[in-house]
C-alpha cells in the first residue's frame, strides 16, 4: 500500500468512526486482539463500536482492496458473537474522472420517478445523483482540491474551503448517515421524506450545472463589485450622500439579480453577512 492509499484508508476508518460516535456508539479504532470477543480474536478489525447491549464489528474496504474470502470468514465468526452484527462499509476508490452530465441527469430523472414509490429507494439513487454531482463540481476546483478521495470526503473538503452552505452541508451530512444505515440494513427510526430527496435533487441539478454557488462565494463576489457608500460616496451634511448615479444598491436584489439558481436561503444568509458591514452599496464598477 503506497503512503498515499494508507492515508485515504485512514482518513476513512476515522470518518466513519465519528459518524458511528454522532449516532451514540463507543467506537474503538483497530483494537487490539485482547479487546475483541473470543470468535473474533484471532482477526485484525478496522472498528468496534458498542451501543447499550449492541456489538458493531466494521470493516472499511474498496472495492480494489476488498477480499471476498476474508469478509465471508469474518462475518461468520461475527455471527457466533451474541448481540453483534458486521457491516462492511464501501470507502469508494478515488475516480479517474466526474461523470458526464448526462449520466448524472439520469439519475435525477430516475430518483424522482421513484420518489412515488419507496423513499428508501429514492434516497439511495438520489445520493448517487449527488455524488456524480460533486465530483463534476470538484473537476472544477482542481487547483484547489486536488486529491481526489471519495465524494463524501470531497464534500468535506469543499464545505471547509467555503464552498459548500453551512446548512447545506449540516443537512447533507444527516442524510448520508441516514442513507448508510438504509444501504446497510441498519435504519433505525423514521426514514426519509420527500422534502429530503427533492433537498438532494435540487443540490445534485445545480451542482452538476455548475450553478451552485455558496454563501462565501455570493459575498466574495459582491465585495469585489461592491462597496459601503460611505467610502467613497460624497457626503453634505443636509442633503445627505450624493449619488451620482451609482446607488444605493440593495444587496438582496444584486444578488437575485446576478444568482438566479441560488437558494432563497442562501440569498438570504449572504445578504445577513453583507449588512453586518452596510445596508447600503454603491458599485465599484460605477465610478
Amino acid at each position: 500500500m503506497t503512503a498515499q492509499s494508507y492515508e485515504r484508508r485512514r482518513r476513512s476508518v476515522q470518518e466513519i468512526a465519528n459518524e458511528l460516535r454522532h449516532d451514540g456508539w463507543i467506537v474503538h479504532v483497530e483494537p487490539r486482539s485482547v479487546d475483541l470477543p473470543e470468535p473474533i480474536r484471532n482477526f485484525k478489525v478496522d472498528l468496534i463500536a458498542t451501543r447499550d447491549d449492541e456489538i458493531l464489528i466494521a470493516e472499511i474496504v474498496s472495492r480494489r482492496s476488498a477480499k471476498v474470502e476474508n469478509i465471508d470468514l469474518l462475518a461468520k465468526q461475527v455471527r457466533l458473537v451474541p448481540n453483534a452484527r458486521f457491516e462492511v462499509f464501501w470507502r469508494g476508490d478515488a475516480p479517474e474522472a466526474a461523470p458526464p452530465l448526462e449520466n448524472v441527469s439520469a439519475y435525477i430523472k430516475e430518483a424522482r420517478a421513484v420518489t412515488n414509490v419507496t423513499l428508501n429507494g429514492a434516497l439511495l439513487i438520489s445520493w448517487a445523483a449527488l455524488e456524480g454531482a460533486l465530483l463534476r463540481l470538484g473537476e472544477s476546483l482542481t487547483d484547489l482540491i486536488n486529491d481526489w478521495r471519495s465524494p463524501r470526503q470531497l464534500l468535506d473538503s469543499m464545505y471547509s474551503l467555503g464552498f459548500i452552505n453551512d446548512s447545506d452541508f449540516k443537512r447533507l451530512s444527516a442524510l448520508w448517515r441516514l442513507r448508510n444505515d438504509i444501504a446497510h440494513g441498519a435504519s433505525r427510526g423514521s426514514g426519509p421524506k420527500k422534502e429530503d430527496i427533492d433537498f438532494i435533487l435540487d443540490i445534485a441539478e445545480r451542482m452538476a450545472r455548475g450553478k451552485y454557488v455558496s454563501v462565501d462565494q455570493m459575498v466574495e463576489w459582491f465585495l469585489v463589485h461592491y462597496e459601503d457608500l460611505a467610502r467613497h460616496t460624497p457626503h453634505d451634511s443636509k442633503d445627505g450622500y450624493a449619488f451620482l448615479d451609482n446607488g444605493p444598491y440593495d444587496a438582496e436584489t444584486v444578488l437575485v439579480n446576478n444568482f438566479p439558481d441560488v437558494s432563497a436561503d442562501a440569498i438570504s444568509e449572504a445578504v445577513r453577512v453583507l449588512e453586518e458591514t452596510s445596508i447600503q452599496w454603491v458599485s465599484k464598477d460605477d465610478r
